[in-house]
């Protein structure tokens, strides 16, 4: 999460990390992948945006969702 976004809107990361929102993404790209798979199935989310800055970051999650 940017640390404007958490000033912003009065958020703690932290406290969405350990109640399990939808919007964070935690652990190794693999993790990531599979956290993202159950959201699609449990959620029907299949969609979503992020700040260009995480884009290097989840490139290596992004390869591993290619043809799912």
């Amino acid at each position: 999460m940017q640390p404007w976004a958490a000033a912003r809107y009065g958020l703690d990361p932290a406290a969405l990390a350990r109640s399990r929102a939808p919007a964070v993404l935690l652990g190794s790209p693999d993790e990531m992948r599979d956290q993202l798979l159950a959201r699609r199935e449990t959620l029907g989310v299949s969609y979503f945006s992020l700040a260009d800055s995480f884009m290097e970051t989840l490139a290596p999650v992004v390869e591993r969702l290619a043809g799912r």
